[in-house]
Order: structure tokens, then sequence, then C-alpha cells
């Protein structure tokens, strides 16, 4: 019987850990082998499609950013509402300018990503913005925007009522939440669905063949001890075979999460500097 050879990738984005595999055709597979094989290689193209928008904003978020880091919707007053995109994008790289010269007093970085939409609601131009923060500065962040109103969140847990409460049922979910939120709108021909720091760091993908005895032997597909899994994919037929697993490394115990260590609650009301 000719060895299963398999294509195995692996990427890792900070704390999430994804592999894939699917057996490759090879010389001498006969027509039944081959089309079973390739069955299971489209549906896996399918299922981990790693080049759409969503999904490289998702993994490029998880890179760089912990759950405690913030997330900011950015909102304009009838004042400085600008007519145009080109005037939104100012605004924001106006606000990443004074908050860069903050930090760099204090040996702090700016990471960030941010994404422009008018199409929903009101029609107004707003701004959703990942960034990073450093210490408790959720306050002296927010007062550098004055442009009207800053409500502000972090990437793990949103704020409801005055209380913090968990993004997503799984840790790790928050990303692909505001993944899928931040690219929901269709961006005009020829502009950027989201922009983003230059400082930030890629994922890291690998891309290994090995035979299924090896595979099974690096038991892949298992979740180590203290991660958390977030998705499971096992698809076969007679000859072919795909698989995908991915988890969240550092999980912490439910009762844990529940205490919000380390976290700062703050008012539950946004920060306002814009003119009446």
């Amino acid at each position: 019987m000719a060895k299963m050879m398999n294509v195995v990738k692996t990427i890792v984005a900070g704390c999430i850990v994804e592999y894939s595999g699917f057996r490759i055709i090879q010389k001498g597979d006969g027509p039944q082998v081959r089309a079973a094989k390739k069955q299971c290689s489209t549906i896996g193209r399918k299922l981990t499609n790693h080049r759409t928008m969503q999904h490289s904003l998702y993994l490029l978020m998880a890179t760089n950013f912990k759950p405690t880091d913030f997330f900011l919707t950015l909102t304009f007053d009838d004042f400085h509402l600008p007519p145009k995109r080109a005037g939104v994008m100012a605004a924001v790289q106006s606000f990443i300018k004074l908050l860069r010269k903050y930090r760099v007093l204090r040996g702090q970085d700016v990471r960030y990503i941010y994404c422009i939409e008018n199409k929903h609601g009101s029609g107004r131009y707003h701004v959703h913005m990942v960034l990073n923060a450093t210490e408790k500065d959720v306050e002296t962040i927010c007062s550098l925007w004055s442009c009207g109103t800053v409500d502000w969140e972090y990437i793990g847990w949103s704020k409801e009522r005055g209380k913090l409460k968990q993004r997503g049922e799984k840790q790790g979910e928050c990303y692909k939440i505001l993944a899928r939120y931040m690219t929901k709108e269709v961006q005009p021909v020829g502009a950027r669905n989201y922009s983003h720091s230059q400082n930030l760091k890629r994922p890291t993908v690998t891309v290994t063949f090995m035979s299924e005895p090896e595979a099974e032997r690096q038991k892949l597909m298992e979740i180590p001890k203290g991660c958390q899994q977030m998705s499971f994919t096992d698809y076969r037929n007679e000859w072919g075979r795909f698989w995908s697993v991915s988890y969240f490394r550092g999980a912490v115990p439910a009762v844990e999460r529940r205490k919000n260590s380390g976290l700062y609650g703050g008012e539950d009301r946004v920060i306002y500097r814009g003119n009446l």
C-alpha cells in the first residue's frame, strides 16, 4: 500500500494556534483515489481559506493584542463631522500622532488597527479601533480625541450596564467576533477595509509534509493541557482526509475569569470632548 503523505499547515498567532492537514495526490494514485483526495482538499480549502480578509484580521489581531487591550469607537459631533472619508482618516491620524507623542515620553509604543464605517445606522462616519493598552490610561487615551465621543471596551470584555462581560462563549473568540464586526461593511473601490500600524507582527505560518504515521505520532489534533479548543473538523472518505483544529493557549478557569483580575471598570459612559 502506498504511503499516505499529508500537507500540514501550522499557524501561530499569539495566543491562537491552528493546525490543518490533508492527504496529497501522489504518482500512482488511480482515478478513484485521486477523486477522493481531491474532494477532501477542496473542502479543506473552503474551510481554511486564510487569505480571506476577515480571517487575516482575526489572526493579525490575535498576534498583536491581548484580551485586556482596548476596543474603541470614535464618533464625530455635528461640528467636526467630515464630509468625506479622507477627512475621517486625517482626524484619526491626528489622534494617533498625539497618542504617540504622549507614549514616547514614557517609553511606550502604539499599536493599532482601525476601520472607518458609515453604511449603517444613521450613516454618519465613525471609527472602530483596536489599541494596545498601557497601565490604566483609558481617560488619557479618550481625552486625545477632540472630535466627539469615545466609547471604550476591552477586546475580551464588553461593557453592559456598568459591568464587564466576556465577549464570546470561549476565550479567544473575542478576536473572531471583533474581526467579523470590523469587516461587516463593503468599502469603496480602492479603499482599504482596515488600516494598522507598521509595527505589528505577522502570524507565523509553517507548511510541512509528513507521512500519516508521523502525523499521528505528533498528536497534532490533540489539545494541549491548559488550552481551550476553538474549532475542530475531521472529514474523511475512503481515501482522503481533511482535518483542522485550533485552540487558545493560556486559558483561564471560569472562576478566575469572573474576578476580572486587573481589569479597570471605569465609568459606564462615553467620554465627550467635542462641541455642542
